[in-house]
């Protein structure tokens, strides 16, 4: 990993151990992120595991890079997203500031278990294009018709924009930031 970062335990003032978690510690050269000193980031983990915070590390490199700071993780697999959407779903509430209703989010529920089913549940977010999406909207279409194909639509649409990528052909234009 020489010039991606590095993860490492840190050592405890107090009893000279190391402790349990991991921390990231990389360097983005020209970082305009205004809280670094010269492009470096340390960052505290909460995970115990080497691999996951291996993982961490790299997605956080690609988040500055891009420019998103500080930018909460994202899921990799489609599975994962659509449980990390469905999470946060259930916490909005409508313009009235009434919590979503059970039978909406049932129906925004079904409309991902599709997606996952046509696209897989382990495929990687970063894989899907908008060449994929258009094929997936072109099946639904033969699917359904009229309002559950709008509906099907629109919850998709909704699910891309709550991943902060905007749509071009390049692959990982889908779903979710990477």
């Amino acid at each position: 990993m020489r010039g991606r970062g590095r993860v490492y335990r840190p050592t405890s003032g107090h009893t000279g151990d190391k402790v349990a978690v991991w921390t990231l510690d990389f360097t983005i050269k020209d970082c305009r992120c205004g809280t670094c000193r010269d492009g470096r980031h340390r960052h505290a983990t909460k995970l115990t595991v080497k691999r996951d915070a291996e993982d961490l590390l790299e997605q956080r490199r690609t988040d500055y890079l891009n420019g998103r700071y500080n930018a909460p993780p994202t899921p990799k697999t489609l599975r994962a997203y659509v449980e990390h959407h469905l999470a946060a779903k259930a916490k909005e509430t409508d313009r009235y500031g009434q919590p979503i209703t059970h039978q909406w989010l049932a129906a925004v529920k079904q409309h991902l278990t599709r997606a996952v089913e046509h696209f897989g549940s382990e495929r990687l977010l970063g894989s899907i294009t908008r060449a994929d999406l258009l094929m997936w909207l072109s099946a639904l279409a033969r699917r359904f018709s009229g309002g559950a194909a709008t509906s099907q639509l629109a919850v998709e649409s909704v699910s891309a924009r709550r991943g902060g990528r905007a749509h071009t052909d390049e692959p990982g234009d889908g779903f979710t930031a990477e």
